[in-house]
């Protein structure tokens, strides 16, 4: 792999990365409304279900969910019904108890994990988009691990971007930011989730 393709490569992750999805609208309503360090326990599930799903790719799953559409609608239900109620418990959430931040945490890791698995258009993203970029004269693991490990440190530079910019533009709108953005997130993720189940596979 020689160092045009792989800046290539950086350029198209930034992009597609930055551009604001379901995880990052989670992770800007969940800092204004509940604070940076509840959006910051949320990226490591982010993190890992990206991994899952980079390791699922490879291992076939991806051709699997594209070969049989019976998987694929599975998944995308499964997401659907997530996002949807994500966007509920944001529009109807009460103000959570201080003393239960352990048990806050682990929801965070399990809600970020989860945004990203339950979307089957993550496994096919890897199966489609990596490739393009490997030299089949290459090592050919190596350069799945490079490629791979450079998504996932952009993934999470831009994640930590979003929930810090997020938090202080919160700030400077005042007390009503929280009450605001918890709606609005929880609208956009339920619309999200509307147009998910409307588009074509």
């Amino acid at each position: 792999m020689n160092l045009q393709i792989l800046s290539t490569y950086i350029i198209a992750c930034i992009f597609i990365i930055c551009a604001p999805g379901p995880s990052v609208t989670y992770l800007i309503t969940t800092s204004i409304s509940k604070g940076k360090i509840s959006a910051y326990r949320t990226i490591p599930g982010i993190f890992f279900g990206d991994l899952s799903a980079m390791i699922l790719s490879f291992a076939g799953v991806g051709l699997l969910i594209m070969n049989f559409p019976v998987f694929y609608n599975l998944f995308k239900l499964f997401g659907v019904a997530y996002l949807i109620y994500l966007g509920l418990k944001s529009i109807f959430r009460k103000i959570e108890n201080s003393n239960n931040q352990e048990k806050s945490a682990q929801k965070n890791w399990k809600t970020g994990f989860l945004l990203t698995f339950s979307n089957p258009k993550t496994i096919l993203f890897f199966s489609s988009f990596i490739p393009q970029f490997i030299n089949p004269h290459s090592d050919y693991l190596f350069q799945v691990a490079l490629l791979g490990g450079i998504y996932l440190v952009i993934g999470l530079v831009n994640d930590f971007t979003y929930s810090t910019f997020a938090f202080y533009v919160g700030k400077l709108l005042g007390k009503n930011a929280s009450y605001v953005a918890a709606k609005i997130g929880g609208l956009a993720m339920i619309l999200s989730a509307i147009l998910v189940f409307f588009e074509h596979n």
